[in-house]
């Protein structure tokens, strides 16, 4: 049986995308990653919190919303979950 990538599995790499380029460790600084802008943003937090919070609120959204929508579509379309 081939394995199927889920919703869930999606979130769990924009997490694990972003704090690899939070630590400088992911994608290259001239492409855009929401980690690059938070890490970007931390040194100018206190006068300007919103280079740090809204890229954060971006990832909390996405991952948020694919979780949801994961465990929305599994419970109506897996049929092993059946009560």
């Amino acid at each position: 049986m081939g394995s199927l990538v889920t919703l869930a599995v999606v979130a769990a790499l924009m997490v694990a995308d972003g704090s690899l380029s939070f630590l400088r460790l992911g994608i290259p600084p001239p492409i855009l990653s929401w980690g690059g802008m938070i890490s970007d943003g931390k040194d100018s937090l206190t006068t300007a919190p919103r280079m740090v919070f809204v890229p954060a609120a971006v990832i909390l959204c996405t991952v948020f919303s694919l979780n949801r929508a994961d465990d929305h579509l599994r419970g109506r379309f897996d049929r092993t979950m059946s009560d």
